[in-house]
């Protein structure tokens, strides 16, 4: 067993004070174990990542200020979902890996300082920084990452795991003393590293978890940042941790996160000052960042991105019409993407299948043009889309109903185009909006014909966007189950080499495609940001790079 030095901010704040590091870290492999070719995925060589410093001349102080949405979908964050929870409560909490804020595919030190990985790839023991605290003082051991993990592979009556396939590898999860973390998996899992450095990972604390049962009703972690004040509906609060464990962060005073619902609202909010930063979610428009940049001018930056973030429409399974795969399929074959991202996404998106492309995952685009509605003959696909409607029963269509969220703008124009797209084949829909509570609680139930779904593609290993978002049970099915899927999920998660592995996912990717799944599109997304702000740089998915450690504000 070798051990891995991870790299700490810590190890070079000491040195340049009031400078700011930005870790452009590189794996540097080292020999190889004795294992199979599988466990090359985490080789038992050392492994070192290795900074690159680049100091600028950082500068403490300010309040970085930024605007959601919506409100926090669940204080509890393994209850929690989406970029509206991410933004506000990731700063307050740490897990045992991060990614590195300027370049968020890289893997750095975080709770854990070093680990060690076994021959056969399938033990991990994690080495963690010692005297860190918890925001109500107490000291946060391996225990309480231990207890984290546990209670997400396996919650309590009355919590709901959201992301519990993302552990589904992990056989033990031990604690042999309050710094060490050993964690055994059942078979090799390509994607286990990059789920420890998920923002999603962080730990919350053991003894309040406990006493409550809940993180509900309390916002407390070990994070740069600690919550001041929650205002539902308004704003999020935090301020600087001044007992942070990493020696010279954070750099801010605080975070404050306001509820801003209308996205006009939210840019003049920008222009005016009153944020700094509209994150890729929720984002701007086309339109509306071009208006930006031309009064603002240098004052503000804007990035647009290919990002890791999909437009589905997701029929219900288990409810007619849609549970005919026949229906499924007609409403495929019936939308035009290519018009779809022209009008709705003013032309900033790609197409694409269930997986994004930018991570490697997708079928090729010559394959992707062979599904149901790629082609281009438009009238060809709706004349096959009447066709299967005909044959299901339905030869005049039906009537059902779109249910979108209200407080994304973007998406109920989303979903007026494909309102207009299916009323070429027959089918009227009306659409449904609703509040976020309400839509995520009929998300939940299955209560809904049809919804726009946002699947987010948050880790570059597929396993657990598959896991969590299309394997049977899952939370994003509305009902879809396929044997062979499953079996196929499950197989390609434990094959390290690539080649192999991307056959199965393009197999996997036909066959729901097949079964009547409906990606309309895969976004280029927009951040906007005062250009005061640094030390941060949007990321290809938006759960990266929410803590804000290095974030700074210059004068």
């Amino acid at each position: 067993m070798q051990e891995r030095k991870l790299w700490t901010p810590a190890s070079w704040l000491i040195v340049l004070s009031l400078f700011l590091a930005s870790c452009s870290a590189a794996v540097t492999p080292g020999p190889k174990g004795t294992g199979t070719k599988a466990a090359d995925v985490s080789p038992a060589g050392t492994q070192v990542l290795t900074p690159t410093p680049k100091p600028v001349a950082a500068r403490y102080g300010g309040i970085l200020t930024q605007a959601t949405e919506a409100d926090v979908s669940n204080l509890d964050l393994i209850q929690a979902t989406g970029g509206a929870t991410a933004n506000p409560l990731m700063p307050i909490y740490d897990s045992l890996l991060t990614t590195d804020p300027l370049e968020p595919l890289k893997i750095m030190a975080n709770l854990a300082k070093t680990y060690d990985v076994s021959t056969d790839g399938l033990r991990y023991t994690f080495h963690l920084h010692q005297d860190v605290k918890f925001h109500d003082g107490k000291t946060a051991t391996s225990e309480d990452v231990a207890f984290n993990m546990k209670r997400m592979a396996n919650p309590p009556q009355g919590t709901t795991s959201v992301r519990k396939s993302w552990l589904s590898a992990v056989d033990k999860i031990e604690s042999p003393d309050a710094n060490t973390l050993v964690i055994t998996l059942k078979r090799r899992d390509p994607a286990f590293l990059s789920v420890m450095a998920s923002g999603w990972m962080g730990v919350l604390p053991k003894h309040i978890i406990q006493e409550k049962g809940n993180m509900t009703k309390d916002v407390v972690g070990t994070g740069p940042f600690k919550l001041k004040n929650h205002t539902r509906g308004v704003s999020l609060r935090t301020v600087k941790n001044p007992d942070y464990f990493v020696r010279g962060l954070p750099y801010l005073d605080g975070i404050d996160t306001y509820v801003i619902p209308d996205q006009t609202v939210r840019t003049a909010a920008l222009r005016t000052g009153r944020i700094l930063l509209i994150r890729e979610i929720p984002g701007v428009t086309v339109t509306q960042s071009k208006t930006i940049r031309e009064a603002m001018g240098d004052k503000v930056v804007v990035e647009m991105t290919d990002h890791a973030l999909g437009s589905f429409l997701l029929m219900n399974f288990s409810r007619k019409p849609f549970s005919d795969p026949r229906v499924r399929l007609a409403v495929s074959w019936a939308i035009d993407r290519e018009l779809g991202m022209h009008l709705a996404a003013e032309g900033a998106a790609s197409t694409g299948g269930i997986l994004w492309r930018g991570w490697g995952n997708d079928l090729d685009p010559a394959e992707l043009a062979k599904m149901p509605g790629y082609g281009p003959d438009k009238e060809a696909n709706r004349a096959k889309a009447r066709s299967l409607l005909a044959a299901a029963g339905y030869p005049n269509g039906f009537k059902t109903s779109l249910s979108v969220q209200r407080e994304l703008g973007y998406t109920v124009i989303e979903m007026e185009f494909v309102k207009e797209e299916l009323k070429k084949i027959g089918i009227d829909a009306e659409l449904n909006l609703m509040e976020k509570a309400a839509f995520l609680a009929a998300r939940q139930t299955g209560g809904m014909d049809a919804v726009r779904d946002a699947p987010a593609q948050e880790l570059p290993d597929a396993t657990p966007f598959l896991k969590e978002r299309v394997i049977t049970g899952s939370s994003g099915t509305l009902g879809y189950s396929n044997p062979k899927v499953d079996e196929l999920i499950e197989r390609q998660s434990t094959i390290a080499d690539p080649s192999e592995r991307k056959k199965l996912l393009d197999e996997i990717s036909r066959t729901v495609l097949m079964d009547g799944w409906v990606s309309l599109w895969w976004y280029k997304k927009i951040a906007v940001y005062w250009a005061k702000v640094k030390g941060w740089k949007k990321p290809p998915q938006h759960f990266y790079s929410t803590r804000h450690a290095t974030t700074w504000l210059a004068e």
